[in-house]
């Protein structure tokens, strides 16, 4: 069977829980965000100045994308974190500018782009720090940081699989019914 290659991009999205800097992703909310995966751009500014990426830029191009058939869920790592895990296809098979920056994707970490339109929370304070607490929003963009830049989410990357991972990743999907992709799956079919 033909396997794009191309989908061997994974990328550790984000985990479940709170974020150094008060950031909170509950279960529930990070179950109805990923409903908006499909469809959503991988997102950077390259600086050919410093020869890395910048994050988060008022200008960004678009090297990627989750596919509507991507093969993504939750997987909880040695540490015991809880991560969110998709594939990415990146546009390297380009022979243009795009695709010479696409393969320069792989080993960098990343950052969530959430519609500001979207998004609801609720600010709230323990143990005398301030914490927002996401309530509602939909993913508009996976943003590649450079070198320089911290993500969020510590760990956050995007990598390509190796053939124990992927057989680890394909065994996880197995499992999975489609009550439990939710109304991801649902909006899939009709896309697809």
């Amino acid at each position: 069977k033909y396997k794009d290659p191309r989908l061997g991009i994974t990328e550790k999205t984000f985990y479940v829980g709170e974020t150094g800097d008060g950031r909170v992703f509950t279960k529930d909310f990070s179950e109805e965000l990923v409903k908006s995966i499909a469809y959503t751009p991988v997102v950077a500014f390259y600086s050919d100045l410093k020869d890395d990426f910048i994050g988060h830029n008022g200008k960004q191009y678009i090297y990627g994308i989750v596919r509507p058939d991507a093969e993504y869920g939750f997987e909880t790592d040695d540490e015991g974190v809880e991560w969110f895990i998709t594939e990415v296809m990146l546009y390297t098979d380009r022979i243009d500018n795009i695709g010479e920056i696409a393969k320069k994707i792989v080993g960098h970490k990343q950052s969530l782009e959430m519609d500001p339109n979207s998004v609801e929370y609720e600010v709230f304070k323990e143990d005398g720090k301030t914490k927002v607490r996401f309530t509602k929003a939909r993913l508009c963009g996976l943003s590649v940081l450079g070198e320089e830049q911290k993500p969020a989410f510590t760990g956050s990357e995007f990598f390509v699989e190796n053939d124990d991972l992927r057989e680890r990743f394909e065994n996880f999907f197995s499992f999975l019914t489609n009550k439990d992709r939710g109304a991801l799956m649902d909006k899939k079919e009709i896309f697809a």
